[in-house]
C-alpha cells in the first residue's frame, strides 16, 4: 500500500502529499511498521519515519499500562504521548499517569489532548536535547530505561560500532535506542 501511494504520487496519478499517517490499533506494536519502512530499500527511498505518537487515557492509564504489555511497548517507542481525558480526572491522577509514562520513556514529549495543535502534532523539533531521567523511574513488564551520556564528539564509524555492540549485548531485549550525539559536522539524532 505504501509503495502504491508513493508510485501514484511520483506518476501524478495521486495528488502530491507530504505525510502518510498510519493509525495502528490500540494494542498494536508500532515498531515493526517503522522497521519495514527503514529496512526496505524502496520504501526508505521515498519515505522516512517521523513521529510515533501514542495516546494514553488518564482515567485508566496506570492500570492499563500494568495490565497490557502492549501499551508499555507503545509508550517505550513513542516520540510523543498525548494524554487524553485529562478533563475527567483530578490533577493528581494526571500527574500519576504522566510520571508512569516518563518512567517508561523519559524522552518522549507529553502533551495534554486539549493543548494539541494539529499543525504541529507530527512536527519533529529542530533540536533534540537529551533528557536525564529525574528521580526513580517506573519499570513495568521488565522494561527498563537506561541513560548513557556521551560527552565526546563521535565519528560515524564509532557510532556504527557502538550500535553493533549494543545489538550484540541486548539483542531482542533492546526495544528502542534514541538520543542526540555530537558529530564532526553538528549534532545527529539517533533513533532505532
Amino acid at each position: 500500500t505504501l509503495l502504491a501511494l508513493c508510485s501514484g504520487r511520483a506518476s501524478g496519478q495521486l495528488p502530491a502529499f507530504k505525510r502518510i499517517v498510519i493509525e495502528a490499533t490500540g494494542l498494536a506494536d508500532p515498531a515493526p511498521i517503522s522497521e519495514v519502512i527503514r529496512r526496505s530499500p524502496l520504501l526508505s527511498h521515498f519515505l522516512s519515519v517521523g513521529r510515533v505518537i501514542c495516546t494514553v487515557d488518564v482515567e485508566t492509564g496506570v492500570e492499563a499500562i500494568d495490565a497490557y504489555v502492549e501499551i508499555a511497548l507503545q509508550l517505550a517507542v513513542a516520540d510523543r504521548v498525548v494524554l487524553t481525558k485529562t478533563d475527567c480526572v483530578d490533577r493528581e491522577a494526571c500527574k500519576t499517569v504522566s510520571e508512569a509514562v516518563a518512567g517508561l520513556n523519559p524522552i518522549a514529549d507529553q502533551v495534554d489532548v486539549g493543548d494539541v495543535d494539529p499543525t504541529t502534532l507530527f512536527d519533529i523539533p529542530a533540536s533534540f536535547l537529551p533528557v536525564k531521567p529525574q528521580g526513580q523511574t517506573r519499570h513495568t513488564h521488565g522494561i527498563k530505561t537506561r541513560h548513557l551520556p556521551v560527552e565526546a564528539t563521535v565519528t560515524l564509524s564509532g557510532l556504527n560500532a557502538w550500535i553493533s555492540v549494543a545489538i550484540q549485548l541486548w539483542g531482542a531485549d533492546l526495544i528502542r535506542c534514541k538520543g542526540v550525539v555530537s558529530g564532526p559536522r553538528g549534532r545527529w539524532l539517533l533513533q532505532g
